[in-house]
């Protein structure tokens, strides 16, 4: 199943391109046909003027943000229109107006063939109606069925509990054991959100921004870090403890063409990744509680990450995390 290119995959496709690096090598490394890499590069040029040898010309190069802006103008246009408009939408309004239910209103309706009830019901949750709203519901909201994800988490915390996990890994002696948590923004902003992953004996802290907190939004970023790492990813990442949210739901996702394993935390025990939490506080210096996440940019958060592992830390004998966990890859390195 084919993937849309990021702005950090563009960024990465600029910078192969200004190195002179082959399309084919670049589509290999993110994972894509060589064929996307064409249509990527054609669709982000863009005429710039060059003095050469004392006269100028005009070449033609990629960049990157062009391409995201087209890539982002060309996205607004695939949504899906609406099957109800204008008058119709009117005739729905003035039925749930008269008491109606959803339900009543679409059977009520001539267009009853059209739609069916929780289309209603996603237009009301949308506020897609002028003046109709969730509170003006008889019985309020509709009752939402008990979400996939939540039965999977269940399911994952017993059969993966951190009660399983091997116990060398509590005593921090072994590089490769990591504990995963997602940073929110502000509740009533985006849904842009961090995703954080630190190493237990290194300390050594990854920062990512997610579109959204999703288990989809999760496994895509885990996938891009294997393919970064290619054959020594399960070496790297060999467990990944979690908390028991949603978006680390999908461990068959996660577990995906690696030998990683995944071990879930107790509920409301966030002491059982405390490397993890305390790194987030760091990260709340710079990116405060109730801020909306949106507005940092994605070279903002990279140096967030880069001031957490460049700092000294006293039980390291004030070492920097960055430098014990290169030290950890290039014995990996050797080995392989």
């Amino acid at each position: 199943m084919g993937k849309h290119l990021t702005l950090n995959d563009r960024k990465f496709i600029e910078k192969m391109l200004k190195q002179k690096i082959p399309v084919a090598v670049i589509a290999d490394t993110l994972g894509v046909h060589r064929s996307t890499i064409y249509r990527e590069i054609k669709k982000g040029s863009c005429e710039i003027v060059e003095a050469v040898h004392g006269s100028y010309k005009n070449i033609s190069v990629y960049d990157c943000y062009n391409a995201q802006s087209i890539y982002d103008k060309n996205r607004k246009r695939c949504i899906r229109p609406l099957k109800l408009r204008g008058k119709y939408m009117h005739e729905i309004e003035k039925l749930l107006f008269n008491k109606y239910s959803p339900e009543m209103a679409v059977n009520a309706c001539i267009y009853r063939n059209i739609v069916c009830t929780k289309t209603i019901y996603n237009y009301i949750d949308k506020c897609l109606f002028n003046k109709y709203r969730n509170i003006d519901l008889l019985h309020g909201k509709q009752k939402k069925h008990y979400c996939k994800d939540r039965r999977n988490k269940r399911i994952n915390a017993i059969n993966n509990s951190i009660e399983n996990r091997p116990d060398d890994i509590m005593y921090r002696d072994t590089f490769g054991h990591w504990e995963m948590d997602t940073v929110i923004g502000k509740k009533a902003g985006t849904n842009n959100c961090l995703l954080v992953l630190t190493e237990r004996k290194t300390r050594c802290e990854f920062v990512y921004k997610l579109e959204d907190k999703t288990s989809k939004s999760v496994v895509n970023q885990l996938r891009a870090i294997q393919r970064f790492y290619g054959k020594n990813y399960s070496k790297i990442f060999k467990t990944i403890t979690v908390d028991n949210g949603t978006e680390f739901a999908d461990i068959q996702g996660m577990k995906r063409f690696s030998s990683t394993q995944f071990y879930y935390c107790h509920p409301y025990s966030s002491w059982e990744r405390g490397t993890n939490e305390n790194r987030n506080k760091m990260i709340r210096r710079f990116i405060p509680k109730g801020s909306d996440i949106k507005k940092y940019s994605t070279d903002y958060i990279k140096s967030v990450e880069n001031f957490i592992n460049n700092y000294p830390m006293r039980i390291h004998n004030y070492q920097k995390p960055i430098d014990l966990f290169n030290a950890e890859l290039k014995k990996i390195v050797q080995i392989a």
